[in-house]
């Protein structure tokens, strides 16, 4: 086998997710940290009642 051939290291790409909250639609607060607790990687938090995203 030529060492030309030899996969002696991997490199990958991963884009940055684009996350976008709809600012249309009406959620009352508890709906806001609902979905906030739902998501496992705190991506989303709520500041003085605004949805924003935080941790892409």
């Amino acid at each position: 086998m030529h060492a030309k051939w030899s996969p002696v290291s991997l490199a990958t790409f991963q884009p940055d997710p684009e996350i976008k909250v709809d600012d249309t639609i009406d959620l009352n607060i508890g709906q806001k940290y609902a979905i906030r607790d739902s998501c496992p990687t705190k991506v989303f938090e709520v500041h003085e009642g605004v949805f924003e995203v935080v941790n892409p």
